[in-house]
């Protein structure tokens, strides 16, 4: 099963893109409009606050 992102895409520094999940392998994607893959890393929050505590965290409103 693949998950596309809630919305067509997001925008991140004036550029399109869209996330897919596939629940199964449980690999997310990033594409550009063009349907290019956009190079991701995976990491977890809680390494990147120890070395980065003054880190901003982005939240929807």
């Amino acid at each position: 099963i693949i998950y596309l992102s809630p919305f067509p895409y997001y925008s991140f520094s004036g550029e399109k893109i869209t996330i897919s999940y596939n629940q199964e392998s449980r690999f997310a994607k990033v594409t550009d409009t063009e349907g290019d893959e956009i190079s991701s890393v995976i990491f977890f929050w809680f390494a990147w606050q120890a070395f980065y505590p003054d880190t901003f965290l982005w939240r929807k409103k």
